[in-house]
């Protein structure tokens, strides 16, 4: 291994041990949406009833969904803060290249998916508890065996990295242009008013469809991957037209 490469690890090094120690804000904005997102998915519901004789019952249905958006937002946010140029001035303390910061950011955005699907998943589990404060009757669970426990953290993981790339994306092009974004969203629009005159999807549906229709596992993660790997190399080819830093 050259000295070069050896370098260019340690500066990565550096930077990632910078980050997680100067962003301690980050973690506690996670449990803070996160208790929220518990609430608000211990309160919302929906309900129905039946009867069977004299007997009559009232079932609601609570899930983790408002859990998961906070989660999202959790991950949007930390994506837009990470790709701000300001939030990135601490990795200029030493020697840095625009490859350093960029590797450092992507294996950061990894993290922050990883445990935003770990903690939003198993945060889950606390919301029969808070139901109980607001419901009298018998609580149901689903419940789920350890590889199941897996392939859902999986999944989730494999969401949260896929909004965080494309965050960071926008980010990264509207520091580059402030008007690229805004020509993807006029463009966005004209296609879906297009589609909907001549009765087809639009692209975007066709793109929820291709990736939530998907049963498996392994070709989600794929194409989850994929796509986060390709928005992530554009991001890179964006940002090394800026010079190096130091």
């Amino acid at each position: 291994m050259s000295i070069n490469e050896l370098s260019l690890i340690d500066v990565v090094k550096k930077q990632l041990r910078l980050k997680f120690l100067a962003h301690h804000s980050i973690w506690l904005s996670l449990v803070g949406v996160q208790l929220f997102g518990i609430l608000l998915s211990a309160v919302a519901t929906s309900s129905g009833s039946s009867s069977s004789g004299n007997i009559y019952t009232t079932s609601h249905v609570y899930s983790s969904s408002f859990l998961l958006i906070m989660t999202y937002l959790w991950v949007v946010g930390t994506s837009v803060y990470l790709a701000l140029e300001s939030s990135n001035r601490m990795d200029y303390t030493y020697v840095t290249t625009r490859l350093s910061q960029f590797i450092s950011n992507v294996i950061f955005l990894i993290f922050i998916a990883a445990i935003g699907a770990f903690t939003a998943y198993f945060a889950s589990s606390l919301i029969p508890l808070v139901q109980r404060l607001f419901v009298n009757g018998i609580i149901l669970n689903t419940s789920f065996t350890f590889v199941e426990h897996i392939m859902n953290i999986t999944g989730t993981f494999g969401y949260i990295f896929l909004f965080a790339s494309l965050t960071y994306l926008v980010v990264v092009l509207f520091q580059f242009n402030r008007f690229i974004p805004l020509g993807f969203l006029v463009l966005y629009s004209f296609e879906n008013v297009l589609m909907a005159k001549i009765g087809a999807d639009s692209l975007t549906l066709s793109l929820f469809i291709f990736y939530e229709g998907e049963s498996s596992l392994s070709l989600f993660l794929l194409k989850a991957i994929g796509l986060s790997t390709i928005l992530l190399a554009i991001a890179w080819f964006v940002n090394r037209s800026k010079e190096v830093r130091y």
